[in-house]
């Protein structure tokens, strides 16, 4: 068959599937592109609203265990373990389940409507597994806090019954807690304890200082001189690893909790200030005065110039 000149030429049934193929293959490549794009979008989104949760209750906890409480020492004798820090050694990194409790003032993790912030009270933060607890409000599972007064307790009083302490779930998506307490040993150091000369040569980087155990037997009524927290924030997906995020403070009040550091360093600066008084109590004595002998004190008569 020929084709006259001037008449057009139609696609073919071949030509046309042809273009039909093409066409879908760039619509799923291109679907496919964005999808990608919309899905790591959202996890990205969603991780960064979770690290800065994750920052929120990290600079609550970080505040609280700064405002740790010490009493007066002679009121603490008999009373081991009551005002110190229990830490409760549960696994490591991202399987840690530690448990850390201590006694604070302020709002710092309770909230400033909360009727224990303006009183001594001991907080317990430990992590809760998603669906381990019968509690509906835990059910997602997360960082879980327990809070109440030091004072004023009825006699029958239970931490553990919910009667009298109620849970509360600081933040969902926590997946593991894990803390270390620096070596107490370095705070009977001579002047290594916060408030005493030469604060600056703690050195926290240096790894063989740092207790991931227990703090237990009489360190459970001392305060340890820094802490370093770690959370492990639900990963995006299943495929990733947990997102960690880590910090370390200092605790102003530890050295409250060493009398025998706190006595003998106070000790030398009174020795200190009563030797000073004592030599210028002896320099007054040897110099006495007119006073002091009775005598009314002359003045001083001014040199008079005579011209010749």
């Amino acid at each position: 068959m020929t084709v006259r000149r001037g008449q057009s030429r139609g696609f073919t049934l071949v030509e046309l599937i042809l273009a039909i193929t093409l066409l879908a293959m760039v619509t799923v490549t291109a679907y496919m592109c964005l999808s990608t794009a919309t899905r790591s979008w959202r996890v990205g989104t969603e991780t960064a609203d979770a690290i800065n949760h994750g920052d929120y209750i990290m600079e609550q906890l970080l505040m609280g265990l700064r405002s740790a409480y010490y009493p007066d020492v002679n009121s603490v004798n008999g009373s081991s373990g009551q005002y110190g820090m229990q830490l409760v050694n549960d696994g490591d990194e991202e399987a840690a389940r530690d448990t850390l409790s201590w006694v604070k003032l302020g709002s710092a993790l309770v909230g400033t409507e909360s009727e224990v912030a303006n009183t001594p009270h001991k907080v317990v933060l430990s992590v809760v597994g998603k669906g381990e607890s019968e509690d509906e409000t835990l059910a997602q599972g997360g960082l879980v806090l327990k809070a109440w007064r030091m004072t004023a307790l009825p006699e029958d009083f239970d931490p553990d019954d919910e009667e009298f302490v109620k849970p509360m779930l600081l933040m969902p998506g926590i997946v593991a807690l894990d803390f270390r307490v620096f070596n107490p040993k370095d705070n009977l150091e001579a002047g290594k304890l916060p408030g005493v000369e030469e604060e600056n040569e703690f050195e926290l980087d240096d790894e063989k200082k740092w207790i991931d155990d227990d703090w237990t037997g009489d360190y459970t009524n001392r305060l340890p001189y820094a802490v370093e927290a770690t959370l492990y924030l639900e990963p995006p997906n299943e495929r990733s690893d947990p997102i960690k995020v880590q910090r370390v403070t200092t605790l102003p009040t530890a050295f409250l909790s060493w009398p025998e550091k706190f006595r003998k360093s106070d000790s030398k600066s009174n020795s200190k200030s009563n030797s000073g008084n004592a030599n210028q109590r002896r320099g007054n004595a040897s110099e006495p005065t007119r006073e002091g002998r009775g005598q009314q004190p002359r003045p001083r008569e001014n040199p008079v110039r005579r011209d010749k």
